[in-house]
């Protein structure tokens, strides 16, 4: 009789609605932003049919969605390096004080089987 074990993988982030934890954690704010400034325009503003107000939550809202996403992507310490090589033309001050010498031959403890046969088993 097989048996049926339940397998749980560690490695694969608790999602709700496609998000994980830490992205509901900017995207509430940022919903919560969105209304605030959606509902601070006048409401005779519009573009084409629709309030102004709501076309700017909607950016906020769909901005915020691309940002989260995008840190998932790459991590935010990549995008910070970007922002900070390439717009700001930043470079790192950190430099190594000497240079370090490579082993030129690998570990002597290492040795190689010489006396490798291939035998075949035939019965």
């Amino acid at each position: 009789m097989p048996l049926n074990q339940k397998v749980i993988i560690l490695n694969k982030p608790l999602k709700l609605f496609g998000l994980t934890v830490k992205q509901w954690f900017f995207m509430v704010p940022a919903a919560i932003i969105a209304f605030w400034a959606g509902s601070s325009m006048p409401h005779n503003w519009k573009i084409q049919n629709l309030p102004a107000g709501f076309v700017l939550g909607m950016f906020i809202v769909c901005g915020a969605l691309v940002a989260i996403h995008m840190n998932e992507v790459r991590p935010g310490t990549w995008w910070v390096n970007l922002f900070y090589y390439n717009i700001f033309r930043v470079m790192p001050t950190v430099y190594l004080p000497h240079m370090e010498e490579e082993p030129l031959y690998i570990d002597a403890s290492i040795m190689d089987k010489k006396d490798t046969r291939e035998e075949y088993y035939v019965q």
